[in-house]
């Protein structure tokens, strides 16, 4: 017995037989009812990624995707500016206690973040700039004060 099915990469239509179905393929909202709570297995969505890698659409068929959106929201309309509540927050927090960072990793993220990994030319430039940079005003250094004492008595308020 064999399928058709709505790609989930829009590559079209695929015939897939019955046998090459298993519990492992996941819902998405492109998919039929058949698929829904299995996932693909990871070979399948590595093929798919090798597929889809590449590929360039026509001004055409771009025009043509656009013309289909139309009147429809955007994926994240209305998200800026979104707060978690509370339990939400709290919830978070004791997921991520007690995780550690391997020892690879701290050290990746060290080096990443080292200057030692600019050239001595940059750092050079950096220097200069550093140097040549002018004073900031009484009134400047007026406002970053307030600001901070703002920021600070706020951030009391919260803990």
């Amino acid at each position: 017995m064999s399928f058709i099915s709505i790609n989930p990469l829009n590559l079209g239509p695929t015939l897939i037989e019955s046998d090459a179905i298993g519990d492992d393929v996941e819902p998405l909202p492109t998919q039929p009812s058949w698929m829904k709570g299995r996932k693909h297995r990871p070979e399948s969505i590595q093929l798919m990624r090798e597929s889809a890698t590449g590929k360039k659409f026509s001004e055409e068929h771009k025009k043509k995707m656009s013309e289909s959106r139309a009147g429809n929201p955007p994926w994240n309309k209305g998200k800026t500016g979104m707060k978690h509540t509370p339990e939400a927050k709290k919830k978070m927090s004791e997921v991520k206690k007690g995780y550690k960072h391997k020892p690879e990793s701290i050290q990746k993220m060290r080096e990443s973040s080292s200057r030692k990994n600019l050239s001595e030319e940059t750092r050079r430039k950096l220097s200069e700039a550093q140097k040549n940079r002018p004073p900031a005003s009484e009134e400047t250094n007026r406002k970053i004060s307030e600001s901070m004492k703002k920021y600070w008595k706020a951030k009391k308020k919260i803990l």
